[in-house]
């Protein structure tokens, strides 16, 4: 999948390490985030009042971790925009969201692929990588501070 191939080279390029896993479209970054690729499948209300929504269908064993999905437009033929969620705690097989659930839930929406990857790298990466980066920054190394060496003379 091209979306999967873009992230772990945003990933990488962003000094994170890649594996697969040993699951499908799912990367796991720096041995400890999984990073799942799917498709938000469009899907009409189940009344004419009702919004549509979109599903997102996990595996069974997939870890906890982040989901990069494809949001599909009215009939799933073409790409609408890209969501970006995390998967913790209590989330089941299928995820669905409207609209309006997913702006109320936080999950983030980007009209591109490229400001999708962005974002992944930013969120995945950053934890280990902030730290350092504040330091090139203030042109410093990332060694414990030298205490002052001025020499002291005692007084007799």
């Amino acid at each position: 999948m091209k979306l999967v191939e873009q992230a772990a080279t945003a990933i990488k390029a962003a000094g994170g390490r890649i594996s697969s896993g040993g699951w499908s479209n799912c990367l796991r970054v720096d041995g400890k985030t999984c990073l799942s690729v799917r498709a938000a499948r469009w899907t009409r209300g189940q009344k004419p009042i009702h919004a549509p929504y979109w599903s997102i269908e996990r595996e069974a064993s997939l870890p906890d971790g982040w989901i990069a999905a494809i949001r599909l437009a009215e009939h799933n033929k073409t790409v609408l925009d890209y969501v970006f969620l995390p998967t913790g705690g209590k989330v089941k097989r299928t995820i669905r969201f409207s609209e309006a659930a997913r702006a109320r839930r936080g999950i983030q929406r980007f009209k591109t692929a490229t400001g999708l990857v962005r974002a992944i790298a930013r969120k995945l990466v950053k934890a280990r990588r902030t730290g350092q980066a504040a330091l090139r920054a203030l042109g410093k190394r990332s060694t414990a501070p030298r205490p002052n060496t001025r020499h002291i003379h005692e007084r007799s």
